[in-house]
């Protein structure tokens, strides 16, 4: 089955390359757009497979939760109603 792209749908990526690079004696990471958090810093943990970046406005990270749940929601509406009009044509 070959994917559709629908433009109205928003989809968060789970996977990107991000860029390493040198900033002075510091080593920075540029992340892809589709990876980008709010604020100009984040919390760094280290997990089991390396190292996690957490957001540390939990407020906007949470209005950005907001705005992707938001996408699922008329994602299924609209799936729902494609559901119903092709039933309804069996």
């Amino acid at each position: 089955m070959t994917p559709v792209f629908r433009p109205e749908v928003t989809v968060m990526s789970n996977t990107g390359i991000a860029k390493i690079f040198m900033h002075g004696r510091s080593q920075a990471v540029r992340l892809p757009l589709a990876f980008r958090l709010p604020g100009d810093r984040v919390r760094v943990r280290r997990v089991k497979s390396g190292f996690l970046l957490e957001p540390t406005d939990i407020e906007a990270w949470f209005a950005e939760l907001d705005r992707f749940t938001a996408n699922v929601a008329e994602f299924a509406r609209v799936r729902d109603l494609l559901w119903q009009d092709w039933t309804a044509k069996a």
